[in-house]
């Protein structure tokens, strides 16, 4: 079992931040040229496009933050470390885009009743730039989208992808059609895309920060695949969390009835081996137990215990 715990960034760890740094300049490029290129044409969903991508590099910042925060020793009064903050950032992350599909909806709404005439060779160079700019920026994040803090830069990223090719369709529409009304329509669709993306990550932090199992785990087959290991009779009082997206935490009471020292190593080791191999799970703790604790249930509910009866107030 591991127990890395420096404050240095480890080689992946390492390998995040560099691509974090990556897009994090070439978004403030992209914001640069946006907006440029909106004042240029007059286009709003070029200017809801720069928008997004200046959020983005809000985001990226706090997703840096976040990793190098997640990445300090653990200590007696934090004992878990500061993992907790990849989760945070995310969050805060999602909840930065809400606001953001609002006030372009908002936008939308308004350009909608007064289409303005819009200048579509600046617009359209602009997008096709955002559409491959985000594109790099978004292939660069995608090795490590399983952890949630660059999950949700990467999807950041890759609303900004689907949202400059809106741009780009809404500048081929107005350019054959004079169909001025396709900005706010593309605008619009941007901030319900944004807005799913929202969700998404919104949706897992809360799961995580309010202790929930891992989605992509189910504990009963967790506990099934223990009871197989020989000597295993039961398991019970099985608890499972994430401090954050890429690191999970099992506890268990195991019923078993080893007769040597020997053969009690042997029983934690296959299980830890097990549990780290089949289902990526590394901080392990095990208590072994001759006969079930009273509440023989896989999983048991906590008590909040009882305040003590230290007599009257003085």
């Amino acid at each position: 079992m591991s127990h890395n715990h420096g404050a240095e960034l480890g080689v992946t760890d390492a390998d995040k931040s560099r691509r974090l740094w990556f897009a994090t300049i070439l978004n403030l490029g992209i914001v640069a040229v946006e907006i440029i290129g909106a004042v240029a044409s007059g286009s709003l969903a070029l200017l809801a496009d720069a928008g997004h991508n200046f959020a983005d590099v809000f985001a990226l910042v706090l997703s840096l933050l976040a990793l190098r925060l997640a990445c300090r020793v653990p200590t007696t009064t934090r004992t878990y470390g500061l993992h907790r903050a990849e989760t945070f950032a995310a969050l805060l992350n999602g909840l930065s885009l809400f606001v953001i599909a609002v006030l372009i909806g908002r936008e939308a709404w308004h350009r909608a009743l007064a289409p303005p005439e819009i200048k579509m060779a600046p617009m359209l160079g602009v997008a096709i730039f955002g559409v491959v700019a985000n594109w790099l920026v978004m292939s660069r994040l995608s090795v490590h989208k399983h952890d949630l803090n660059i999950r949700a830069a990467y999807l950041h990223m890759l609303g900004d992808v689907l949202a400059s090719a809106g741009v780009v369709v809404a500048a081929i529409v107005m350019r054959f059609t004079h169909w001025y009304l396709a900005d706010p329509i593309i605008s619009a669709l941007i901030a319900l895309l944004i807005l799913g993306n929202a969700w998404h990550v919104v949706d897992e932090a809360i799961h995580i920060l309010l202790l929930g199992v891992p989605r992509h785990l189910n504990v009963r087959k967790i506990a099934e695949a223990m009871r197989q290991v020989p000597d295993v009779a039961d398991i019970h009082n099985l608890r499972l969390f994430a401090p954050c997206s890429n690191v999970y935490i099992l506890s268990a009471h195991i019923v078993a009835c080893p007769t040597t020292e020997e053969q009690r190593v042997r029983i934690r080791e296959e299980l830890r081996h097990l549990l780290a191999h089949d289902f990526g799970i590394t901080e392990v703790t095990l208590e072994l137990e001759e006969t079930s604790c009273p509440l023989p249930d896989l999983i048991h509910p906590l008590a909040h215990p009882e305040p003590h009866d230290h007599g009257p107030d003085h």
